[in-house]
Formats: C-alpha cells, sequence, structure tokens
C-alpha cells in the first residue's frame, strides 16, 4: 500500500504585525516589543523552522543577546514556551517553537 506524501505547513508560534504594534504569541495578544527585542524575534521568525547559532546571534544583536532573549522569555510563560535556546553545552541554537 503507497502512502500519499502530505505537506505539512507549519506556523510559527509567534505574530509580528509591525513595530510598535502589539503582537500573537502562541494566539495570546502580547504588548508591543522594544526595537531590539523585535529585532531578534523578527530575525527568529525569518530563519523559522531552523534555528540562528549563539554566535550569529552575538554578531547580530550583540555580546548581550543571549541576556535579552532571556529576558525576554521571562515576561511571561507564551515567551517562554514560543522561544526556544540553545542547551546548556551550547547545542542547537535560538528558535521559534
Amino acid at each position: 500500500m503507497a502512502h500519499a506524501n502530505k505537506s505539512v505547513n507549519r506556523v510559527a508560534s509567534v505574530e509580528l504585525r509591525g513595530p510598535g504594534e502589539p503582537c500573537l504569541v502562541l494566539g495570546h495578544t502580547k504588548p508591543a516589543l522594544g526595537a531590539r527585542e523585535y529585532a531578534v524575534v523578527s530575525a527568529l521568525l525569518s530563519a523559522y523552522p531552523s534555528s540562528i547559532n549563539e554566535k550569529e546571534m552575538k554578531a547580530r544583536f550583540g555580546e548581550d543577546a543571549h541576556e535579552l532573549v532571556m529576558a525576554l522569555r521571562k515576561k511571561d510563560t507564551s515567551w517562554s514556551q514560543a522561544i526556544l535556546v540553545p542547551s546548556r553545552s551550547g547545542r542547537g541554537g535560538y528558535r521559534l517553537l
């Protein structure tokens, strides 16, 4: 029996509506992001479903890129679930769920 080849449309967990505009995270409306936060999330959306490694994040957003992402994840559980970070061993990258 042959199986049909089904394509899966993946949708990112975050929807940006523009700078200074509220965004949607896991179906929940969230306040507008700051300029740097918006830039980081926009880059993660552009990379989706792939990830951005730590070296590239630092090159694009500064040495404190990890702290910026972690502060955003600490805002609430939706952000924490939506943004995945590298493991402690540095494996993987930053990406959206």
